[in-house]
């Protein structure tokens, strides 16, 4: 209690407008190093768009083998236009040079002349690289060529896409006759099997008949079969009749002599004759009916098992040609298309067939808001410099003259600066949040760390400047030139000097800086407990090495009652 009223009494002191101004200049400090540095560098990459730089197309279309014209310098200049993604100018060489010295361009690209016939080469069959031509001025600003390198991989894709399209249009434009080609030959596949499946149904149909025809063919035969035995049998019958009449006349004529030469014997004998050489015709003309019978039953069932061999046959030729089909199919269709569309479609999927996808698990979004914590660490460990330029490191001789306990007057002139920052800090905290958009992961536990932070960094100080004086400050100049370079705020520690390795684990914003990455962004709780513990402890032995320097500011020596005089 006895620390709090000797840090009121040392506000108390602060009157007039003057010493007034100077406590609330002290409360905006923070505020002023780090607001003012995000502010004007919070998202650098947001505004490329206002960057104007120089474009020079120098070059020359050609024909590619197919006849086609190949104008890929044209093409890079129609896709810059259509992706703002800096002040594009579009001017000539002589401009581009004395726009770039001058300062008017940032930085120039020239397309090549030979940019399309270098791309054209690879219908060749000895391809060339083809380039384009970056020129900075550092002279202008370095950082733009930091800001071009970053974006070397999105103008680099605009570059492939150029060439992409260059080199389908040469190399393979070719390939669109063959596609044209293949596509007729797999709709004439498509049409043969569609012949194919009716012929095989034709052949079906004609093989059933077949069969029909076969059973009546079989049919017929047995009936001329039966026909023919009947006119053996009949054969047979009248030659055994004629041989009977023959005898039967042949005895008449014996008994009857004189019946030798009548008429109707003569006549008898030669309707004998021929009635029996008819039905010898009869059966000769049967068994040539009976023989043709069979063959055309034979033919038949030959004809029926041909017509089943050309059903399969039919059946096979559908198959093939629908295989035929489809597999011209998949070849014309993995030719590039002659279509623009599918061509710059095609040209990306060669140019990058494997897609990479990045994720983060506690993402910072803008420049300004992965960099706060730095920033914000410095503000305030500034804010501890300067608060010892208003305040007093200790209340004055009378005070150490006093029976107060030392930690009392220690922690009595520390805690004006710890109550001013945690003023300062909180109106940082609103600075970022509301009117720079930091949007904190965990508003209130960085407004917390800042609290700890200006407390740890405002005893740090105290205790320099109680322990050793004027040279205090610029021990407290030296820590903040090494806690810039070693407490990695800006680039990995990996990347640092060996130095700083060393000294990075005994800097207080290696911590703070950790700790305020975790509020904004997020992070492991592990390692923000640790960093809460290490503030924690820096802020502690600080005060206890202040209670230590007024401790032995107590102490009375001849030097301190009679200093050197000075000259």
């Amino acid at each position: 209690m006895n620390a709090l009223r000797l840090a009121l009494f040392e506000l108390r002191r602060f009157r007039g407008s003057l010493r007034r101004a100077g406590l609330a200049f002290l409360l905006i400090v923070p505020s002023l190093y780090a607001g003012v540095y995000l502010w004007s560098s919070w998202n650098p990459y947001g505004h490329l768009e206002k960057i104007p730089v120089a474009v020079v197309n120098e070059d020359r279309a050609v024909k590619a083998q197919d006849g086609t014209d190949v104008h890929a310098g044209a093409d890079f200049v129609d896709q810059l236009k259509a992706q703002r993604q800096f002040d594009w100018r579009f001017t000539d060489a002589g401009d581009a040079r004395e726009g770039l010295k001058s300062g008017d361009y940032l930085f120039t690209i020239t397309v090549p002349s030979d940019f399309s016939k270098r791309l054209s080469s690879v219908a060749g069959g000895t391809p060339r690289r083809a380039s384009l031509n970056v020129q900075l001025n550092d002279a202008n600003n370095y950082i733009v060529g930091i800001i071009a390198a970053t974006a070397q991989s999105e103008l680099q894709s605009q570059v492939n896409a150029a060439a992409q399209t260059a080199y389908l249009e040469s190399g393979l434009g070719s390939l669109a006759q063959v596609r044209s080609q293949l596509k007729r030959a797999a709709d004439g596949a498509s049409d043969l099997h569609a012949g194919a499946r009716k012929l095989s149904a034709g052949l079906s149909t004609l093989e059933s008949g077949a069969g029909d025809l076969a059973d009546g063919a079989d049919q017929v035969a047995g009936g001329t079969q039966e026909l023919a035995d009947v006119a053996d049998a009949a054969s047979s019958a009248a030659t055994r009749a004629r041989s009977r009449a023959r005898a039967a006349v042949d005895a008449l004529l014996a008994d009857h002599p004189e019946l030798k030469d009548d008429p109707a014997v003569e006549r008898l004998r030669a309707e004998s004759a021929t009635t029996t050489s008819e039905l010898d015709d009869a059966v000769k003309r049967i068994d040539t009916l009976n023989a043709g019978a069979h063959r055309v039953a034979s033919g038949v069932k030959e004809l029926g098992a041909g017509l089943g061999d050309a059903h399969d046959g039919a059946r096979k030729l559908s198959s093939g040609a629908s295989t035929l089909a489809g597999k011209l199919k998949d070849g014309y269709q993995q030719i590039p298309s002659a279509s623009a569309k599918d061509r710059a479609r095609d040209a990306d999927v060669l140019a990058n067939p494997v897609a990479v996808k990045a994720t983060n698990l506690h993402p910072a979004g803008v420049y300004g808001r992965g960099v706060a914590p730095f920033f914000l660490s410095i503000g305030l460990w500034v804010f501890g410099l300067v608060a010892y330029i208003l305040l007093r490191p200790v209340g004055g001789e009378a005070l150490l003259a006093s029976g107060l306990a030392s930690r009392t007057i220690a922690a009595g002139a520390w805690l004006p600066a710890a109550i001013v920052g945690i003023g300062a800090a909180t109106v940082m905290f609103g600075v970022m949040e509301l009117l720079l958009g930091l949007d904190a992961d965990q508003p209130v536990l960085l407004l917390g760390l800042l609290w700890l932070a200006v407390a740890c960094f405002t005893a740090i100080v105290h205790a320099l400047r109680l322990a050793f004086g004027a040279v205090g400050e610029v021990l407290v100049l030296v820590l903040l030139v090494l806690q810039l370079g070693g407490a990695g705020g800006l680039y990995p520690l990996q990347i640092a000097p060996g130095f700083f390795d060393l000294v990075h684990p005994v800097l207080p914003m290696t911590y703070t800086i950790d700790a305020f990455r975790h509020a904004i962004s997020g992070g492991e709780p592990g390692m923000l407990t640790r960093d809460l513990v290490v503030t924690a402890v820096f802020l502690l032995l600080a005060l206890a090495a202040s209670t230590a320097a007024v401790s032995r500011q107590r102490r009375w020596t001849i030097g301190r009652l009679r200093p050197e005089l000075e000259l």
